[in-house]
């Protein structure tokens, strides 16, 4: 019988963020592959052969110490599994979870990967829609945020704001896909920047123009004016 490829677990060094993915990761293989597993024992020594590095050697040690010794420390796989999430698991994990969700940000990501992770994470937690959506809006991408609050009407319910956040996500990344295929440019132009010294010139200037007119009078029109004044004298 040929039995299908499952990739071997992964190693496992003790580390409390790592130990619900190592557990999943030999269960998988295990179940996966049942008919080179038909003991308990074959199991438990099979997950314990990828504990490796680290502290929790001591407590692998320990384990197999007592297995040889006929001591059964676990009374099926599923006490084995039950004593090591015990011991390295996160003891608080749905406050674990909210303070990661508290900390989660859309970034530079699409939406759909921000969700998608938000998801995995609110499925852990007991917390109520209305406290979801205020986390979910609260580490959106600024702009994504900013163009949801200019909807005509707002969406309420969580469903709704994953709905919207992902349609308005999605047209904002399409504009700018096809803004960039057919050259368009968002450059806006800005005013001429004029520097002080030449500011203070053409002050200088206009003055002299408006306080000097004759400089700029045709010569007929000056002649006219010294006439006019070479009358007023007599």
């Amino acid at each position: 019988m040929h039995l299908p490829k499952f990739a071997p677990p992964q190693q496992f060094d003790g580390t409390m963020k790592d130990t619900k993915s190592f557990v999943s990761s030999f269960i998988l293989h295990i179940y996966g592959r049942k008919a080179e597993f038909p003991s308990n024992e074959l199991k438990i020594m099979f997950a314990l052969s990828y504990i490796q590095v680290g502290t929790v050697q001591y407590w692998k040690n320990e384990a197999i110490n007592l297995i040889a010794a006929r001591q059964e420390p676990f009374k099926d796989f599923k006490d084995f599994i039950a004593q090591m999430e015990a011991q390295f698991s996160d003891l608080s994990p749905k406050a674990t979870t909210i303070r990661k969700l508290k900390t989660l940000q859309q970034g530079s990501s699409s939406v759909d990967e921000y969700i998608l992770q938000f998801k995995a994470k609110a499925s852990q937690t007991d917390l109520g829609d209305t406290t979801l959506v205020e986390y979910l809006k609260a580490r959106l991408n600024p702009t994504l945020f900013k163009s949801i609050y200019q909807l005509p009407v707002m969406p309420e319910t969580l469903k709704e704001w994953y709905e919207w956040a992902q349609k308005l996500d999605w047209q904002y990344r399409q504009e700018q896909a096809e803004s960039k295929l057919l050259g368009h440019s968002h450059t806006m132009h800005k005013p001429h920047k004029t520097t002080g010294g030449g500011h203070k010139r053409a002050q200088a200037q206009l003055l002299a123009n408006a306080v000097t007119p004759n400089a700029h009078m045709p010569q007929m029109h000056q002649h006219q004016l010294q006439n006019s004044d070479a009358m007023d004298v007599d």
